[in-house]
């Protein structure tokens, strides 16, 4: 599948003069290169899966992660959000579920979409800083993806309004990319945090209801979380 397809009209419009330079043949060689060698994540066809399920012009908030999850089955192609037909839930996922229960639902949460599709179908950009990782190697990626994640964050912050969720410092670094005049921004610990030591900086964030505060101010329609 062609590179138009898996990101989506929407996205390939706006990222095509950088998709088609020198930089991007590098990063497109190097994952080649770590897919053909190793055993990396997500499923090639599934690192876009977060552009082409979110259209540019739909989003309203995005959530910036790290990178894919290290263990098989998990990665889908949007950051967080595990497949329809996984059952083992990471601790990242868990723990932001957690917090959605608390911070929005006063403990009653009844239903929850790992997958976090329903998410982008409100408008909710779930995306990673780094698109891939090689099995077992959280960060193994980080650094060639940057020039990719620099583009489409100048691109989200064209257009002003939007909530950025930063989780995570690999997260928090990309914020001078983001004009705080034209954007709100929050931040938190990585999600994964809360379950290595107490306190971390996660839970108890409210970001979820933080979110539809913002967008209720500005008229909009809450997110479903």
């Amino acid at each position: 599948m062609k590179l138009k397809e898996l990101l989506g009209q929407s996205w390939w419009e706006r990222l095509k003069p950088f998709v088609e330079s020198p930089e991007f043949t590098v990063i497109e060689k190097f994952v080649f290169s770590e897919y053909q060698k190793f055993k990396c994540f997500p499923p090639a066809d599934q690192v876009f899966t977060a552009f082409n399920l979110c259209h540019y012009d739909s989003i309203r908030v995005v959530i910036l992660g790290q990178d894919p999850y290290i263990h098989p089955n998990q990665a889908a192609g949007i950051a967080f959000g595990i497949p329809e037909n996984q059952h083992v839930v990471p601790p990242s996922l868990e723990n932001i579920r957690m917090e959605v229960e608390k911070d929005v639902y006063n403990g009653m949460l009844l239903h929850f979409d790992y997958t976090l599709r329903s998410w982008l179908s409100q408008g909710v950009f779930c995306q990673n800083v780094a698109l891939t990782v090689r099995s077992g190697k959280s960060g193994s990626h980080m650094s060639i993806w940057q020039p990719f994640t620099v583009e489409w964050i100048k691109l989200l912050n064209q257009t002003p309004g939007k909530v950025w969720l930063l989780w995570g410092n690999d997260a928090k670094a990309f914020k001078s990319y983001i004009n705080p005049k034209n954007h709100y921004i929050l931040e938190a610990a990585h999600p994964a945090a809360e379950s290595y030591r107490k306190n971390a900086g996660f839970f108890g964030c409210g970001h979820f209801s933080k979110v539809n505060q913002i967008i209720e101010g500005n008229n909009g329609e809450s997110i479903r979380w």
